[in-house]
């Protein structure tokens, strides 16, 4: 794996780098059953039953959030003082 470094690293250095790279290599995850699947069956294929209602409360959260930031930093709201 480190071949590269040869000329410019002592051996030392070398032999650790290339014991972590085995050790990354065999903790390498796996992909999940049936991901290259998911992937040719595009974006739609797990799209969840209530997505809509989900990006809409995401959307009134962060509404709900801004404003309470701008009332703080206007000084009128309830962290102003």
């Amino acid at each position: 794996m480190a071949d590269e470094l040869d000329p410019y690293v002592d051996r030392a250095e070398i032999d650790r780098f290339n014991r972590m790279g085995d050790v990354l290599r065999s903790e390498r995850p796996t992909p999940r059953t049936g991901l290259l699947d998911s992937v040719l069956a595009g974006p739609e294929a797990e799209v969840p039953a209530d997505l809509r209602g989900r990006v809409a409360l995401s959307l009134v959260a962060g509404l709900v959030l801004l404003g309470l930031a701008l009332l703080g930093a206007s000084g009128s709201g309830p962290l102003g003082g």
